[in-house]
C-alpha cells in the first residue's frame, strides 16, 4: 500500500506503508496522535511522519483496502472469518468506527443475541468459534458469547 504524494509511513513490523494522513482521520486514535504531533519533533524521514506499529502487516493492509472504500469491502459475501477478526481488532484498538460497525453487524448474523438464537444458521458452527469467543472478550462484545457457547452445547 503506497500513495506517492503520502505524508505519513507506517511501519509495521518488516513492512512500511505511505498514506496521507488524512486516511487516518477516521480513527480517533490517530487524530489525537496527529494533533499531538504537531507540537512535538517526532521522527521524519523523507518530509513523511513515521509511526512504528506492532500489528500484523496483514492486518493493516486489510485495515487500509477497508477504509479506502468500506462499502465495497463489506459489500461481498466472501469475507472470510479471518479478514472479519482482523478488520475488528484493529477498527476496535484504533477506534474506527466505520470499519468497527460493519464487521460487528457481520458477527452478530452469525452469533445473534440470545433472545435470537433461533436465527442462527449452520455458519454459527464454523470451526472459528474458539476463536470467536477470545475475539468477543478482546473487541468487547459480550452480546455475542452466549450463542457462541450455545453452538458448542449442540
Amino acid at each position: 500500500y503506497w500513495c506517492d504524494d503520502g505524508d505519513l509511513l507506517l511501519v509495521v513490523q518488516d513492512h512500511v506503508f505511505k498514506l496521507k494522513h488524512t486516511a487516518l482521520d477516521c480513527s480517533e486514535v490517530f487524530r489525537d496522535m496527529f494533533a499531538f504531533a504537531h507540537s512535538s519533533a517526532d521522527e521524519e524521514l523523507g518530509g513523511c511522519a513515521v509511526v512504528h506499529l506492532t500489528d500484523a502487516p496483514r492486518d493493516w493492509m486489510l485495515l487500509l483496502q477497508c477504509m479506502d472504500d468500506p462499502h465495497k469491502f463489506w459489500e461481498t459475501d466472501d469475507v472470510t472469518y479471518d479478514t472479519l477478526a482482523s478488520a475488528l481488532r484493529l477498527a476496535t484498538k484504533y477506534e474506527i468506527p466505520v470499519v468497527r460497525e460493519p464487521a460487528v453487524a457481520r458477527l452478530q448474523a452469525l452469533w445473534p443475541p440470545a433472545t435470537q438464537l433461533e436465527t442462527m444458521d449452520t455458519r454459527a458452527f464454523s470451526p472459528h468459534r474458539f476463536d470467536a469467543i477470545t475475539l468477543a472478550r478482546q473487541c468487547d462484545l459480550p452480546e455475542i458469547l452466549p450463542a457462541i457457547f450455545y453452538s458448542l452445547a449442540v
